[in-house]
This record gives structure tokens, sequence and C-alpha cells, in this order.
């Protein structure tokens, strides 16, 4: 990696400590020239210069990359103490002045490495009955889990019912029990990046289920019986990271994306497998082998 403020932006958003205390930007960038071993040959003096003069472009690296990830709700490992924008913190470090919601949210945020190691080390069989969890998450009342093969291109599916989640609470029968959207996805589990023609295959796929056009018998999407004008939610759910690409084309076309940052932090959020605070590996696995063992696949 070649020495320079950008280079040492880079390093901050792929490695930085989620729960690091507040570090001065230039205190940060000496401490990242020193651990990578530029400039060996510069004072001490030297350095801290140098430091001062990468400072603006580190910071403004930094915001800009920090700002795209909002834009698409994508995993960051830091954040800027509210106090000052040259102090640089972990995104799950809790201030003082922090409600005490936050700091409980960034507490199970924190766990978000153990979730991404959990994530890696399922098969894509339980992976993708991780979606399926997910989708019960979301609020979908009885979600699919489509068979391991021949699966028409739709890993998971379910119904997302809108009654009583309006504004108001119809006591009586209401219009509010005919509102339905339908959640269909695809499940990718690998470590690689994940490109465009992916979300096309999924984008393809339940078009043609829509139509009720399959490849079989019809036995493996019976229970996904789109109308034609139902709404429907496309979600493409991997492991792995997703290309520049994707992401344009998934914020121009609709389709919700979740790579593996989005999915620990979302698992995190919800606490699958944490009992008395802790994150405990075999109840996860437990919850993944619920959503296997209530299937119709």
């Amino acid at each position: 990696m070649r020495p320079g403020p950008r280079s040492a932006a880079l390093i901050v958003i792929a490695q930085f400590d989620v729960v690091r205390a507040p570090v001065a930007a230039e205190d940060l960038l000496l401490e990242i020239i020193v651990a990578e071993g530029w400039f060996p040959d510069l004072t001490h003096e030297e350095l801290v210069e140098k430091c001062a003069s990468w400072s603006s472009v580190f910071l403004k690296r930094l915001v800009d990359d920090l700002n795209d990830r909002r834009v698409d709700s994508q995993h960051a490992r830091y954040d800027f103490n509210s106090s000052t924008d040259t102090l640089i913190q972990g995104a799950c470090f809790a201030e003082p002045n922090d409600s005490e919601s936050v700091k409980q949210a960034k507490a199970r945020r924190a766990n978000h490495g153990l979730y991404t190691q959990f994530l890696r080390s399922v098969s894509p069989r339980e992976f993708e009955a991780v979606c399926k969890g997910v989708l019960s998450l979301f609020g979908c009342d009885r979600p699919v889990l489509t068979r391991p093969s021949n699966d028409q291109g739709i890993d998971f599916h379910g119904l997302l019912s809108l009654r009583g989640k309006l504004n108001q609470e119809y006591f009586l029968p209401s219009i509010d029990k005919n509102l339905n959207i339908w959640l269909v996805g695809q499940a990718k589990h690998y470590e690689g990046v994940a490109s465009t023609p992916e979300l096309r295959e999924l984008a393809g796929s339940v078009a043609l289920a829509r139509a009720g056009v399959s490849a079989d018998d019809g036995s493996a999407l019976a229970s996904l019986r789109i109308r034609v004008f139902d709404p429907v939610f496309y979600l493409f759910l991997t492991t792995g990271e997703l290309s520049a690409d994707s992401r344009r084309l998934s914020r121009r076309s609709g389709i919700i994306v979740m790579d593996g940052d989005a999915l620990a932090e979302f698992l995190a959020d919800n606490e699958i497998g944490v009992v008395n605070d802790v994150f405990e590996l075999h109840d996860a696995r437990d919850w993944i082998a619920l959503q296997l063992s209530d299937t119709s696949s």
C-alpha cells in the first residue's frame, strides 16, 4: 500500500476497533505510519509535521466514506465524536451524553465481529435458514424456506401483513387486513464480491414466479402466489461483499441488499444467540435449527 492520507483512511475504514475511545486525527495518523513502517528514516518531529500536512485529506476521505455508507445504511467501523470532527472513535463507543437506549444499541452492535464469524461458519443451507429467520424478524408470520435444489432461483419468501402496523389500530374489520407485502429473496453464501448479474438473476426469478412460470411442476414455489398487483420487496442477502455497481443497481432498482456486515449488525441488533448479554454460539445455532425444522422444504 502506497503511503499517503488516503491509504491511511482505508486502514481506518477496514480495521478500526468499533469500541475504541476517541483519538485525535493526527495522533491516529502517526500511529498508522509507525505501525505500517512508513518513512522509517524520518525523525519523530518530521513524522508529526507530515501528519499535520495529511490531516485535512485524511479527514475528508473519512467523512466522504461515512456519508456514502449512511446513504445505503452500510456498516461503518468508525464515527466522529459529537464534540468535534477531528476526534475519531469506534462506531460503538458510548459517549457520556448518549441516552441509555443508544448506549444499549451500541453495546449490541459491538458484537458485530462475533456475528460476522458466525455467518462465515455456517453452511450454505444454514445461511438460507438465517435469511428465513431474517424475514421472521422483519415481521413475516410464516416465512418459507424453499427446497435445497431446483428452487427456481428463490431461496426464501414470506408475506408481511400491515394489519395493526398503521398509525391507527382498527379493532373492527377494516381495509388494513388486505394490505400485505411479499418479501422474496436469494441467499448467497460466499466470501467474494456479489455483482450485478446476481441481482439481475433475482429480478428475473421473481418476475417468472409472479407470472407463474417455472421449470419444474410448480411444487418448489407452490406457496408463493404473487398476484398481478401485489407489492413485492426483492431481497438479496450475502455473507460476502457487494460491488459498487451492485449497490448502484440496488439504489436505482429498489432491490434491497444486505451484505455480511449488514446482516451481522441486524442479528446483533436483534440479539440472536444472546443469553445474559453474552453471545453464545450454540444458542445462535439452535436458532438456525429452529428455522430449518419449521419449513415446508
